[in-house]
């Protein structure tokens, strides 16, 4: 399972494979694909808001995003099965996301990413009603958060 840790862990994705095989006295690598699902309103916007921060979308250069995934791993052995303990660790990534007006374009996310923006004061970072002209935007810097991006709340 995958975790996004500024939203009380909100699991984010999770990742099932049955069929790895792996042949006596051997080993294999395995890659395990992301694949991840998230929607603002399981948390009021607060991961949103995050990944504003982090990805350099309101004046701030940008973070690696981090993310925490525990991997369990189940074996069989003829009829016997067992498991390993559970592994967690975190991982972090480059933002996908380069500007504002990409996470705009997203069907049904303007009204959560204007008041994400808004938590974070900065309403003023996108033309109002979703029209794309910047020419009236004012533009002032965010909030201090305590130069912490993970603290997001006010």
């Amino acid at each position: 399972m995958t975790f996004y840790p500024v939203s009380n862990n909100l699991k984010i994705g999770e990742y099932s494979n049955d069929q790895f095989v792996v042949d006596l006295r051997s080993s294999k690598n395995l890659t395990i694909p992301y694949d991840f699902s998230y929607n603002p309103l399981d948390d009021n916007g607060v991961v949103l808001q995050n990944l504003i921060v982090r990805c350099g979308l309101i004046d701030r250069p940008p973070q690696p995003i981090e993310i925490r995934y525990d991997l369990e791993i189940g074996f069989q052995v003829i009829q016997s099965h067992g498991s390993i303990p559970i592994i967690s660790n975190t991982t972090s990534f480059e933002c996908p996301i380069k500007s504002l007006q990409q996470l705009e374009e997203i069907p049904g996310l303007q009204n959560i990413l204007r008041l994400a923006l808004s938590n974070l004061g900065r309403s003023d970072a996108l033309p109002p009603n979703g029209s794309q002209d910047n020419s009236s935007s004012n533009s002032s810097p965010p909030p201090s958060n305590d130069g912490d991006p993970n603290n997001l709340q006010s």
